[in-house]
């Protein structure tokens, strides 16, 4: 399996982005979820309830399930004291250091887990949830054992010494940039459809290549068994050199966004915020990267959402959405101009995005194209595709005013808009602060009425909007690439089990013979 980014800084709980292709071989959630219906189902939760006032969370933790035997935990079983602890580690009960647990908000209703027996642990909520037992599903979230952070020093950022869960397979050895292997784990609890113990694979081997070309090319020609990431041009490419590979093309969970930094100059002012928002051309960066009928319009929940979402026919009609850009281009060089932009005082910033994605190398470059054409004379972008960890620290640091990032979806609808509008969430990289929008995303928490909470949901993406919460480009659809003889896994929304990693304990390979036709294409 191919990778062309850094895992640098794996530890699930604190990673902004990396660690879940790691951590979905090493261990599991306390709760699962279809990845084609966004039902819950059980892991190492087997069962759940609330009390009646829907205060309090009830889990039955799976009996028999086991540690990793390999040092600290040597196989021990997995009980109620491991998920309290894995709770409170995620809501950033045990603080380290430099690091920030950047999820703590999904858990934000919990005010306390207590292990009451070795198989029980019930969780006080502050206010009743809807979204809680959703967000123990997140794949940055998994069971991480207390004697492996308490060796490591309070953080698991350290990929070949503090990797150890209750997952399908065993880390062995793990060089970042170059390869990691992986070996099947004798004890893991899952079964398959079949009736046989997962994980199917005896060895799994991630090897680091040097950019998508060579993805590719190894693709093509075998050596590679898998690839999630492939754009248009990739697979034009093997097209063109008839390679005998498997598509299966299918929804993601992905929206491509823009972060603008709401703090400092120049996005603190939403004059130049609208102004940036109103001249991208939105159709034309998604069929240029994604390729036409390659991805959906979208506000900041994407289509697998449903009627949770707004409606693309509302999306595509909006000022900045709509195909003619006449008149948000007057009204945006209008905005600069008040804002005393001109040809002797240009808006001038970096279009920064991480460098390991197709759209990551060339939206930078669409976004500077369309706003220096748009606004010539007020504003000067210069694109600026860096490194995954480059972009991240950015991030991280607030050094920044405008970076592109795709926003992964949570099991939660949301929890997506908490993580990344609520005032006070890790994850809030703009640094977006609005009473009206906390006040809403809080009540949309603790609605169990679906039709109430749509409403509010509904609310809460139009005032993000208007405000230029986050910039918000649409909803992209992905083709997995994999060879032909390779079985088992299943797409579905990224961050709830269509990513490649999350199926990895049910792929297979068949002895069948390779065909003689490209491509296979399955739907």
């Amino acid at each position: 399996m191919p990778f062309a980014k850094s895992l640098k800084g794996t530890d699930p709980h604190t990673a902004q982005d990396f660690g879940k292709e790691v951590w979905l071989q090493a261990s599991n959630t306390l709760v699962n979820i279809d990845a084609q219906t966004f039902t819950l189902l059980p892991s190492l939760a087997e069962s759940w309830s609330f009390s009646p006032d829907g205060k309090t969370l009830t889990l039955n933790i799976r009996k028999g399930v086991k540690w990793q035997n390999v040092p600290p935990v040597s196989g021990r079983e997995f009980t109620a004291d491991d998920a309290v602890y894995s709770l409170k580690r995620i809501r950033g009960n045990f603080p380290v250091k430099g690091k920030t647990f950047v999820r703590d908000s999904t858990l934000q209703a919990m005010d306390d887990a207590v292990a009451t027996d070795r198989y029980t642990v019930k969780i006080a909520l502050k206010v009743p949830s809807v979204a809680l037992l959703s967000n123990l599903a997140n794949v940055f979230s998994p069971v991480v054992p207390k004697e492996l952070v308490d060796k490591c020093g309070g953080t698991l950022d350290d990929t070949q010494k503090c990797t150890i869960g209750t997952g399908p397979f065993i880390l062995k050895t793990f060089e970042d940039g170059v390869q990691s292997l992986w070996d099947r784990n004798p004890d893991y609890w899952k079964i398959g459809e079949d009736g046989k113990q997962l994980p199917y694979l005896d060895q799994a081997k991630w090897v680091w290549l040097a950019d998508q070309t060579t993805v590719v090319a190894a693709i093509a020609v075998g050596k590679a068994a898998m690839y999630q990431n492939a754009g248009l041009a990739e697979i034009n490419t093997l097209k063109a050199t008839q390679a005998r590979v498997r598509l299966k093309p299918y929804d993601k969970t992905v929206v491509f966004a823009a972060y603008l930094n709401h703090e400092k100059p120049p996005f603190k002012d939403i004059r130049v915020r609208t102004a940036i928002d109103l001249v991208l051309e939105r159709r034309k960066t998604m069929d240029n990267v994604q390729g036409q009928n390659n991805w959906r319009w979208s506000a900041q929940l994407p289509i697998v959402y449903g009627d949770l979402a707004l409606s693309e026919d509302e999306i595509k009609k909006r000022p900045g959405f709509r195909d003619d850009k006449t008149e948000d281009v007057r009204t945006a060089r209008k905005l600069l101009e008040e804002a005393g932009y001109g040809p002797n005082n240009l808006l001038k910033f970096k279009a920064y995005a991480a460098a390991t994605s197709p759209c990551g190398r060339e939206c930078p470059v669409l976004i500077a194209d369309q706003v220096n054409t748009y606004l010539k004379g007020l504003a000067e972008v210069t694109p600026a595709p860096v490194p995954s960890a480059e972009r991240a620290k950015r991030e991280v640091d607030g050094d920044f005013e405008f970076f592109f990032h795709p926003l992964a979806a949570d099991p939660d609808p949301g929890s997506v808009l908490v993580q990344r509008m609520y005032s006070t969430a890790p994850r809030n990289a703009s640094l977006y602060k609005n009473p009206q929008m906390d006040r809403l995303l809080e009540e949309q928490e603790r609605t169990f009425d679906r039709e109430k909470r749509k409403q509010l949901l509904w609310q809460a993406q139009r005032l993000g909007l208007d405000d230029r919460a986050v910039i918000i480009w649409g909803n992209t659809l992905e083709t997995m690439v994999m060879q032909p003889n390779l079985f088992g896994w299943t797409p579905g929304a990224d961050i709830a089990g269509g990513d490649i990693f999350y199926n990895l304990d049910r792929v297979w390979v068949s002895d069948m013979p390779t065909p003689n036709r490209w491509p296979i294409i399955d739907r």
